[in-house]
């Protein structure tokens, strides 16, 4: 939590400068075994849920993880509604990441429609070029099964046809761009220096 503040604080006099348009978080957003609970039991359809508004329904270990590592640290540091958009890394697969897209359903600034999605980066004054955000999940990618622990919200009925699914989705996602730019953003990196390798 120390190190994830002082890193936020880093973000936020970034921001004082240069306000970001977006801010894109490259998953492992819950340290160390993701969420843990079902967000039916967080969020239900008798209560009005706002990032950061309090009047949580209920009191679970899941929301006070949204809580702390997520609403209490980031979007005050940004201007009201910056978006962010959110992929998951293999630490959240080791919980149920399919309560991270749910989320999203509640929280206007929590950007998570699908494991894998793209989208096109807000304008930014003084740019024509479009770029588009292509985010994977490098888990699934990678078939690294370790830490799949998907739960049926999300209607997949068997791991081993994701990787399949989500090569298909990028290659074509990549063909049929028209953007400028495509910029691809996942957990791991394709190469790298680290003990983990490429």
């Amino acid at each position: 939590a120390c190190t994830q503040r002082a890193v936020a604080d880093q973000m936020g006099a970034r921001a004082a400068v240069s306000p970001p348009h977006a801010v894109v978080l490259l998953g492992d957003n819950f340290y160390d075994h993701g969420l843990p609970e079902p967000l039916l039991y967080i969020y239900n359809s008798t209560c009005t849920v706002k990032s950061g508004a309090g009047g949580r329904c209920g009191s679970t270990r899941g929301a006070a993880r949204l809580k702390e590592g997520f609403e209490d640290i980031y979007p005050p540091l940004f201007a009201p509604q910056t978006p962010f958009y959110v992929l998951a890394g293999n630490h959240d697969h080791m919980g149920d990441v399919s309560l991270q897209v749910a989320y999203a359903a509640v929280n206007p600034e929590w950007n998570f429609p699908h494991l894998w999605y793209s989208f096109m980066a807000p304008a930014v004054p003084g740019m024509a070029a479009s770029v588009q955000v292509v985010m994977v999940d490098t888990s699934i990618l990678t078939e690294d099964w370790r830490y799949m622990k998907l739960k049926p919200q999300l209607a997949y009925a068997n791991y081993t046809h994701l990787p399949g699914r989500h090569w298909a989705w990028l290659e074509e996602t990549l063909a049929t761009s028209t953007a400028d730019w495509i910029i691809v953003a996942g957990h791991f990196p394709v190469f790298s220096a680290s003990t983990h390798g490429n």
